[in-house]
């Protein structure tokens, strides 16, 4: 799914990324662990508070 990791700063596009997927799919949360080609492990945790349409008074 994604070319091979080598930097921390790929790996937090990639978590951007994913961010930014949950937001479109109003997800409330992930966690999960990316491991860079030397074997460095990224690991993340995503929060979020769904976002809820409120009617105009």
């Amino acid at each position: 799914m994604f070319d091979r990791l080598k930097t921390i700063p790929q790996a937090l596009s990639v978590i951007l990324d994913i961010s930014k997927a949950l937001h479109d799919y109003n997800t409330t949360g992930l966690s999960g662990r990316l491991e860079l080609d030397d074997h460095t492990e990224v690991i993340f945790t995503i929060r979020r508070t769904p976002t809820t349409k409120q009617a105009k008074p």
